[in-house]
């Protein structure tokens, strides 16, 4: 079946089907999956998280909003990429000091890791918009 239960990444439904139906597709399913949509990772919550980051340490960013250990990845992104075909990945952020900032919940940024406010405007067709 085709269905929109990816996330994370631009792909092309034809790729994705062709996987699922050990590429048998008809001409007119070669057609219409040529269409490319791009799925948004799950918005975990609608608010920064305020951190203190530790000078020379590298921290890792969840991208893919599935972490238990928000906003700092748990290696989730793995499992959605094997069986969904995203292409999720982490941020690497690496203090250069002892701070304080202000991490991306939504997982909606323009400015990853850091939180732009994007949150501020996400509305109910953004959190239907997280496929997974």
């Amino acid at each position: 079946e085709i269905s929109a239960c990816l996330v994370g990444s631009e792909m092309c439904i034809r790729d994705r089907y062709k996987q699922l139906r050990h590429n048998k597709l008809s001409p007119v399913q070669e057609q219409m999956a040529e269409v490319k949509i791009h799925y948004k990772p799950k918005i975990y919550q609608k608010e920064p998280y305020q951190v203190n980051l530790e000078e020379n340490k590298t921290y890792w960013w969840c991208s893919c909003g599935h972490s238990q250990t928000q906003p700092f990845c748990d290696g989730s992104h793995k499992a959605l990429n094997e069986k969904y075909g995203t292409k999720f990945a982490p941020k690497s952020l690496k203090s250069e000091k002892n701070e304080e900032a202000w991490l991306c919940g939504c997982k909606r940024t323009n400015n990853s890791p850091f939180c732009d406010g994007t949150h501020s405007n996400l509305t109910a067709k953004d959190e239907e918009d997280t496929a997974v």
